[in-house]
């Protein structure tokens, strides 16, 4: 059973830290058009790079934590230490985790959109291709920067979300 646990932690971990990667290349594809500066030698680049990086911190780091719980539970639960309750623990767990991990990814691509929104409030109409050829670096840090706090004031909200896929078990009490 704990090996079987601790194989699901691994395997989660590799799991968000190639959807983490992922999303990062995908994110970072806007910029593979410009030609004229060396935009990832530039400070607006890293500043944006660590803004992608902590809004994917910000949603990934609560999932991780109720994959955690939701191993937690099923291991705690499962019946005996037979070869079909580990099974079955490890199938329950390995879908909430999936399933877990979709919505943090969901849900950073639903706070990347929403940033040019929150931006275009204070900066008017802008390209982030554009403020990177210029290298504002600014503009990277507010627009991530609201969007990092939008994020943890929402958190509740999306723990509650993240915590309505948890399986349901019924826990025998006896008198």
């Amino acid at each position: 059973m704990t090996a079987s646990c601790i194989f699901l932690f691994i395997l989660t971990g590799i799991v968000t830290i190639s959807v983490l990667t992922g999303i990062l290349r995908l994110a970072g594809r806007i910029f593979h058009r410009i030609t004229q500066v060396p935009y990832k030698e530039s400070p607006a680049f890293s500043a944006w790079f660590a803004g992608t990086t902590a809004m994917l911190a910000a949603a990934l780091i609560p999932s991780m934590n109720v994959v955690m719980e939701t191993a937690d539970l099923v291991y705690g639960t499962a019946t005996g230490n037979t070869p079909l309750g580990v099974k079955d623990a490890f199938t329950a767990a390995s879908k909430t985790g999936g399933i877990v991990i979709l919505l943090a990814s969901i849900w950073f691509w639903i706070w990347y959109t929403i940033s040019d929104y929150l931006v275009t409030a204070v900066w008017g109409k802008t390209n982030a291709v554009t403020e990177m050829e210029l290298g504002n670096m600014g503009y990277f840090i507010v627009r991530y920067l609201f969007a990092v706090l939008c994020m943890v004031l929402v958190n509740p909200f999306y723990l509650s979300l993240l915590r309505y896929f948890i399986p349901n078990i019924a826990i025998p009490f006896y008198r």
